[in-house]
């Protein structure tokens, strides 16, 4: 047997037992070896094939699973591992950066995105404080626990408040690019790690799975250590570091907000209801429809009711 595939056969299913995939042992097989891996979900087959000009290949033909697919490529391709899965119980690496964002679904006022960075003992500090998704919180609340993680964490938090006005100029340049939401979001993501990396070298990156892993992996290439593990995940809020930085988010949403409202003596509610259509009408009404895009995120389907429905000049 080639020792050079028995080698990367090792060193895949090293790779692969960490993230809670069994590997059975190999078989061998014309020009290669092929060997089980095995999940909650079931069994499928890797093969790993001896090419004269391009060496080892891994053959992912017999993975008829698209998202497997794509989890196995990530942890054997990717220079930083990244695992989408719904199990709570990740093995964490100290220090640890979480991600979120706050007014993505919000009409009115800013985009926010916030990255917090904790070892163990402050993690265990916004645990016992009671540190969780902004979405379980009042505002009241929110507010009130963003300025004690900004005490525990001290600079070890980052920020990015992306106004409408910005917002809107963003979203146009990316929509002429052919390019989606998420890829902008993806960006500010980014750079909120990279604001976070200034300050501390993480040995996990949490980040909520809001769209395909690769466009935050393929921004972070050379910038994130190859030893740093990346982790998108749906419900990433259920890790401190995240919930953490969700709370900042929000809280730093709702000031922008009411920021807003003393600027033009005018409430701003949020979300997207009818009630924010009703107020949309009224303040284009008021101050015109120039100035809409200064205080709202235009690219909602909320416009087109607000304009249809006679506010427009």
């Amino acid at each position: 047997m080639n020792n050079q595939l028995v080698q990367k056969y090792q060193w895949i299913k090293e790779s692969l037992e960490k993230y809670g995939l069994h590997v059975e042992n190999y078989q061998t097989i014309q020009y290669g070896i092929q060997f089980k891996i095995v999940d909650k979900n079931g069994a499928f087959f890797l093969r790993i094939f001896q090419n004269k000009k391009n060496g080892i290949v891994i053959d992912y033909s017999q993975i008829r699973s698209e998202f497997k697919l794509e989890k196995i490529k990530n942890i054997l391709e990717s220079t930083h591992k990244s695992v989408e899965t719904n199990d709570a119980d990740f093995l964490i690496n100290f220090p640890v950066i979480g991600t979120d964002e706050s007014g993505k679904g919000d009409y009115f006022g800013p985009l926010v995105v916030a990255g917090v960075s904790l070892t163990e003992s402050t993690e265990k500090m916004l645990n016992k404080i009671g540190v969780v998704d902004c979405k379980r919180l009042s505002d009241e609340m929110n507010i009130k626990l963003s300025e004690a993680i900004y005490k525990i964490c001290d600079d070890h938090v980052s920020v990015v408040s992306i106004s409408p006005e910005k917002y809107n100029e963003l979203y146009e340049q990316y929509r002429m690019r052919n390019e989606k939401l998420n890829e902008m979001l993806s960006s500010v993501h980014v750079e909120i790690i990279k604001k976070c990396m200034s300050r501390i070298n993480p040995s996990t990156i949490v980040v909520d799975q809001f769209a395909n892993e690769r466009l935050i992996l393929s921004q972070l290439h050379n910038v994130v250590p190859p030893e740093a593990r990346l982790i998108q995940t749906h419900e990433a809020e259920r890790f401190i570091a995240v919930a953490a930085a969700s709370v900042i988010a929000r809280a730093k949403f709702l000031n922008e907000l009411e920021l807003l409202k003393d600027k033009y003596q005018f409430p701003f509610p949020k979300g997207a209801s009818q009630e924010v259509i009703h107020t949309g009408i009224k303040f284009v009404k008021q101050f015109g429809k120039p100035l809409l895009s200064h205080v709202a995120k235009l690219h909602f389907k909320t416009t087109d009711f607000v304009l249809n429905a006679g506010g427009s000049d």
